[in-house]
């Protein structure tokens, strides 16, 4: 039994451990600032209207990326009506548009919804993960 629980211990402390060297990476709902992304290996923007049928479409998708990623990968929606000037400073032109960051960086964009959207973001975030 106290073998069972040392197991246990140590187990535990090794998952902490490995949690704290990880940084996490958030989740942030209608941002100002893209800073806080600049940090992830990963991070996925959205930039959306209230108004934008696709953008409806777009959302679902990256609900299930960030289901599926968690705190590996960040996540950021922008509404372009209210942070006009973050949507300029990323060059979006039209909604909705996906880009993907890798330590702040551009390293993909998607315009528009597409029926592969989630395959290819899938893709994208699994490359930069790994490497």
């Amino acid at each position: 039994m106290a073998e069972e629980v040392e197991l246990i211990k140590r187990r535990l402390l090794a998952k902490l451990v490995s949690e704290k060297r990880r940084p996490k990476c958030e989740t942030f709902e209608d941002t100002p600032s893209l800073q806080p992304l600049s940090k992830c290996k990963a991070a996925v923007v959205d930039f959306w209207a209230p108004w934008c049928a696709p953008c409806r479409l777009v959302e679902p998708v990256l609900k299930r990326l960030e289901a599926e990623y968690g705190e590996r990968v960040g996540f950021a929606r922008v509404n372009v009506d209210v942070h006009r000037g973050l949507a300029a400073e990323m060059a979006v032109m039209g909604v909705p548009t996906v880009v993907v960051l890798s330590r702040g960086r551009e390293v993909d964009r998607i315009v528009g919804y597409t029926p592969t959207m989630y395959a290819r973001l899938k893709s994208t975030l699994e490359r930069l993960l790994r490497g």
